[in-house]
């Protein structure tokens, strides 16, 4: 019954025209009661001989906490079904629970989504229990139900089951008519390009983070950004831009490191073009390659004395996260270059359990609103659609499921966390929080607006901006479930 009651949270996700499911509330009686023996009839021990705690062999008492169980008893208020009108009571209440137990039953049965989850969820405990004949039965009947054209759930449940049978390492795909035309590399980003374009998620953590860097080199001449994930620079455009429309144009040198040298490269040869072609002529792009066996040489960058320096980490701490002595190596190489401001942008999600199904089940309802909310933004028969949630938000998938949640997205081991846990390593790492100024959550807002993804600051459906830590955080959320957070840390004087 967990599984079934566990689904219900996702099914919220996925309804469409129509009221949501109801969420099943299964009543308990709010005191401990006595079991009724076979005729219905009250326990034969006295009132006052339960009130002094005597033993009875009505009393189911818990293993090794006799004494507790019985003191507990002796509370006032105590409630004795002595009565006729108790003993009925407690017959109604037991009545009551069972019939709401067939109510959950009966919903899982008539509705497909929930029959998904289920499989779903006892395919993975199976694989967890290495049971894989089992597993590979449950893939073989989700194989008949789902499709990456249906509606939400039949796709990320799509998703899900190819992730669990790479996993599982079945012999039989999932898709058999999938034709992979290209270089995955190459379909993996332009899916990523294409998902930043008609989604806001990855404009939210963008804009946010620019804004807060901006504000931080108002009336400052020369400007150095850090950038420790700088892939094809698409965040820096609008930065640039702004910088340029100044009257006083200050300088900007950029360094971004990265694992592939052509696209360093690359990306270096579009912002040069870019800037000068804004009119900010005093930019510089310094490219570093980034070695997983020796990491970041921080002493490379060259920080000048005249600079103001920025750190943008924006989707970028979780690649370290399954390493605490890398992550906090890191976070002491960037709190020694004293930068003005850094920024930290991240998942709100956790895939740190310590068992593969709990952590299954996190992404499953991460990637759950994530699918949901791809509705939003383009039409269900859209082939871009398509092209994004299987090069990018399936290859998600894989990897979080893949080695038992720390996935290799782009050969880098991942692993996301909640606020909390990002919070306690960024102070520890000798940072202090700051709040985002009201122009950073007016520019978050006016984003979701102009796309007509949000009906309201303070509610409605679809995308919604949402505030932390009494305004210090910034997270995007789609209806209730925040995809992903952003925040703002100075060095600790």
């Amino acid at each position: 019954m967990a599984l079934i009651s566990d689904g219900y949270e996702l099914i919220d996700y996925f309804q469409r025209g129509g009221e949501p499911i109801a969420r099943l509330q299964i009543s308990r009686p709010k005191r401990p009661f006595l079991e009724l023996n076979e005729s219905g009839s009250s326990p034969s021990s006295s009132e006052q001989d339960w009130r002094e705690g005597k033993k009875s062999k009505h009393v189911k008492a818990l293993r090794g906490d006799e004494e507790n169980f019985y003191e507990n008893y002796r509370a006032p208020n105590l409630f004795v079904p002595t009565t006729k009108d108790k003993r009925d009571l407690l017959v109604k209440q037991s009545r009551n629970l069972v019939q709401q137990k067939k109510k959950v039953v009966k919903e899982a049965e008539r509705s497909p989504g929930l029959q998904l989850i289920c499989l779903l969820l006892n395919c993975a405990s199976s694989i967890a229990e290495n049971k894989k004949d089992m597993a590979e039965n449950l893939l073989r009947r989700l194989y008949s139900r789902v499709s990456k054209s249906g509606n939400s759930i039949e796709r990320v449940a799509a998703h899900f089951a190819e992730a669990l049978s790479a996993k599982l390492k079945s012999p039989t795909p999932l898709f058999k008519n999938r034709v992979v035309a290209g270089d995955p590399d190459q379909l993996q980003s332009e899916a990523h390009i294409a998902f930043y374009r008609v989604s806001p998620f990855y404009q939210f953590a963008h804009l946010t983070a620019n804004q807060a860097i901006i504000e931080a080199f108002e009336g400052k001449k020369k400007l150095h950004i850090v950038d420790f994930d700088i892939s094809h620079g698409i965040q820096w455009s609008s930065l640039i831009q702004s910088l340029s429309e100044e009257e006083d144009v200050p300088s900007l040198r950029i360094s971004g490191f990265g694992r592939d040298v052509n696209v360093l490269k690359a990306t270096g040869i579009r912002l040069t073009g870019f800037a000068h072609s804004c009119g900010l002529t005093s930019f510089e792009f310094h490219p570093f390659l980034e070695d997983t066996s020796k990491g970041i040489s921080i002493e490379s960058l060259q920080i000048k004395e005249d600079e103001t320096v920025a750190v943008n980490l924006v989707l970028y701490l979780n690649k370290l996260a399954s390493s605490q002595t890398l992550l906090c190596s890191r976070l002491r190489s960037i709190e020694s270059l004293r930068p003005k401001i850094v920024v930290v942008v991240e998942h709100e999600a956790s895939q740190s359990p310590t068992t593969f199904l709990s952590r299954f089940m996190e992404s499953l309802h991460y990637y759950a609103a994530l699918f949901d909310s791809m509705d939003e933004c383009l039409p269900l028969q859209s082939a871009e659609r398509l092209r994004i949630e299987t090069f990018h938000l399936g290859e998600q998938i894989k990897n979080s499921i893949r080695d038992d949640g720390v996935g290799k997205m782009m050969g880098r081991r991942e692993t996301h966390d909640k606020w909390e846990t990002w919070k306690g390593r960024m102070e520890r790492g000798g940072f202090a929080q700051v709040g985002f100024s009201s122009r950073s959550v007016s520019q978050a807002k006016l984003l979701l607006q102009s796309r007509q993804h949000c009906s309201s600051f303070e509610g409605g459906g679809g995308f919604k901006l949402l505030q932390k830590d009494l305004g210090r955080t910034l997270s995007l959320a789609w209806q209730d479930r925040q995809l992903i957070l952003a925040s703002v840390w100075r060095c600790k004087d």
